[in-house]
């Protein structure tokens, strides 16, 4: 098979009708040119271009094989435009996984910056907990996932920390003779506990706190959303286990208190979730970037 450069020359003298002007076009020298396209006559045992007073002209053969050469070499060319978009942001995909939690309290700023700032760009966000998020990624069907740290060890995951957040118990008025005292065991064991279900990061980190510090503590609800973990707190219905960044004005407000159950609740990471050893286009690199970066203003 012939050197797919020697299409390329091909086309570019069938295009300029020169061998001087293709040579031009091509930076190279005229005997280089003059040279391929011996070559590929031989290749093809036939003569593609025949000499006139007027410069040089395609035979037969030649016409033949333009007709198959030039669709490819404009195919080529597009799709050399089409990578140039992406290389340069003007084009591409970004396929994110996130809870519906970070989402909202989280991401929701940076959606807005990157989309300011590359408009072309179509973002896909897909909403799952933080371990299902980690069978999306291993599918390929999010190109990085932002998550809950933290997760159970995945060798094939590249996970790097992009923000800290701080957990804590709160609850509403109706526990309010609780605001401002250390609670005793007994006392923390008989308050109704409402706990996101189980399976998530968040649940874990929190089973995982109760149990080191020797409270053994049964969820009177437990629940698929943060927000409802909040929405019933305020409503009386318990004691909640929630993340204090996203709820300062309710704190602020009075809506909702932090209670003291005596015991040192870590910050955790919110984690950028890759595949290792498969790296991003343009898009979704940038956009990692940014959130690294905590690129929001």
């Amino acid at each position: 098979m012939a050197n797919l450069e020697y299409y390329r020359v091909f086309y570019t003298v069938a295009k300029t009708g020169s061998i001087s002007k293709a040579a031009a076009e091509l930076f190279v020298t005229q005997p280089a040119v003059s040279q391929v396209l011996s070559k590929l006559e031989d290749e093809l045992n036939c003569t593609l271009f025949i000499r006139t007073s007027k410069g040089i002209k395609l035979t037969s053969d030649g016409q033949m094989l333009l007709g198959y050469v030039q669709p490819a070499v404009n195919s080529l060319l597009k799709a050399e435009a089409v990578f140039a978009k992406l290389r340069n942001l003007d084009a591409g995909e970004v396929r994110i996984g996130a809870s519906d939690t970070l989402c909202m309290y989280y991401l929701s700023e940076y959606l807005s910056r990157f989309q300011a700032k590359y408009p072309e760009i179509t973002i896909k966000v897909i909403n799952r907990t933080s371990t299902e998020i980690v069978n999306l990624l291993k599918n390929g069907l999010v190109d990085f996932g932002i998550v809950n740290m933290p997760l159970d060890r995945e060798p094939h995951l590249f996970i790097r920390a992009a923000d800290t957040i701080q957990d804590c118990f709160v609850a509403g008025k109706r526990f309010e003779m609780y605001k401002g005292k250390t609670l005793t065991v007994e006392e923390i064991s008989k308050l109704p506990l409402i706990m996101l279900e189980k399976g998530t990061a968040t649940r874990r980190f929190a089973d995982n706190l109760l149990q080191r510090n020797g409270l053994k503590v049964t969820p009177a609800l437990e629940l698929g959303s943060v927000d409802l973990l909040v929405k019933f707190a305020v409503s009386g219905l318990g004691v909640s286990f929630v993340i204090k960044d996203y709820i300062t004005d309710m704190l602020e407000s009075g809506e909702l208190f932090e209670m003291d159950f005596g015991i040192h609740i870590p910050k955790r990471n919110i984690g950028i979730a890759t595949m290792k050893n498969i790296p991003l286009s343009a898009a979704p690199s940038a956009f990692v970037k940014m959130l690294l970066e905590k690129e929001k203003d």
